[in-house]
């Protein structure tokens, strides 16, 4: 009889499933995948260990949904299939990729408890050959022989089942393309990602932002108001277009800091238990479109923050399980707070800067 440590047990990927008629969160731990109701219907929450999952692959439900097909074998013998649906394929393969990889870890755990080290084998152990039978090594063959050939029908360089490895598997650039392809997908796989990943993604977009749209506003600027003073001696003076990045990175950062902040703040007054730095590393990463239609001269920087806003709400509700209504008010009401601030301090001229 399997014994656990619930002590040890960590929590690898949560997302929302639809089962038979039910919604539930699924829960991927070290241990098990855990189903818990999302609505009140009198269901009790029920778990399966890795010990009783023998088979698992990518399916499509008749009404072409992205599913996992899931086999159980019961202690008493008995087989069962079950098919969850998921909200998207990214989702489907992130949480395909997390199963596969917790059930091999777990099988690898009770197979060096069951096996102790070589000089310590009992020779009944041993067959005619003197070779040591391991029931769990064959179950573990059987088991990559017939998984590991799945395709998902992805494309190996944007979503492919390496990709989605709790966020550990995910370059810089596929961050980048995802979270404009699909943030629903993609923030999930952020979650486990350190407080410096989010903070090197921010400061690179803002980088990026600061340096395209001072030059290209400034270019602009000088042809079309050529008596503007702000931006009239920067193609002559380097040292004064630097100065001019470094202002505006500087404010772009500070700027996102505050919203993220208010955010926080604003989502703990609704209930939210989420630690400061999950919501930042959202904030953060939710600068995205401040690199791609941030860009665009004049009216990138009007754009940016509106779906920065919607990534943001987007993100809370995917990385942190906030309810969406939560995410949503606490984003906006965040935005409309630092619009307020931002029109006292800098448009209306309450407040000088020298």
């Amino acid at each position: 009889m399997n014994t656990y440590d619930y002590a040890s047990e960590k929590t690898i990927v949560q997302t929302g499933i639809k089962l038979s008629a039910n919604t539930y969160q699924l829960s991927v731990t070290n241990l098990r995948l855990a189903f818990v109701p999302r609505e009140s219907t009198g269901i009790s929450p029920f778990s399966y260990y890795y010990e009783h999952i023998s088979g698992i692959r990518p399916v499509q439900s008749g009404y072409y949904e992205p599913c996992i097909e899931l086999s159980i074998t019961y202690s008493n013998g008995m087989t069962d299939a079950m098919q969850l649906v998921f909200a998207d394929a990214g989702d489907r393969d992130r949480t395909l990729y997390a199963i596969n990889n917790a059930y091999s870890e777990r099988v690898s755990r009770i197979e060096a408890e069951r096996n102790p080290p070589l000089g310590a084998h009992d020779i009944s152990m041993q067959n005619e050959y003197g070779e040591y039978h391991d029931d769990y090594m064959s179950a573990e063959k059987t088991r990559t022989g017939g998984y590991d050939d799945y395709d998902t029908g992805m494309k190996s360089s944007g979503y492919g089942e390496m990709d989605y490895g709790n966020g550990r598997y995910l370059s810089f650039f596929d961050k980048f393309t995802g979270l404009i392809k699909n943030p629903s997908g993609t923030f999930p796989s952020l979650y486990s990602d350190e407080f410096s990943d989010g903070l090197k993604f921010m400061l690179v977009m803002m980088a990026i932002s600061a340096v395209v749209n001072t030059m290209l506003t400034g270019f602009l600027a000088s042809k079309i108001l050529p008596g503007l003073e702000t931006f009239s001696g920067l193609g002559s003076d380097p040292a004064s277009l630097v100065i001019l990045v470094l202002e505006v990175f500087i404010f772009l950062v500070l700027t996102l800091a505050i919203y993220g902040l208010l955010t926080f703040a604003i989502s703990r007054i609704f209930g939210s238990e989420m630690f400061p730095d999950d919501s930042m590393k959202v904030t953060m990463y939710s600068s995205v479109p401040f690199a791609t239609v941030g860009l665009i001269p004049f009216f990138g920087l009007y754009i940016a923050p509106v779906w920065t806003v919607y990534l943001q709400a987007r993100g809370l509700e995917e990385c942190n399980e906030i309810e969406g209504r939560t995410a949503i008010v606490s984003s906006v009401v965040a935005a409309i707070i630092l619009a307020a601030l931002f029109y006292i301090i800098i448009i209306s001229g309450k407040v000088g800067f020298e």
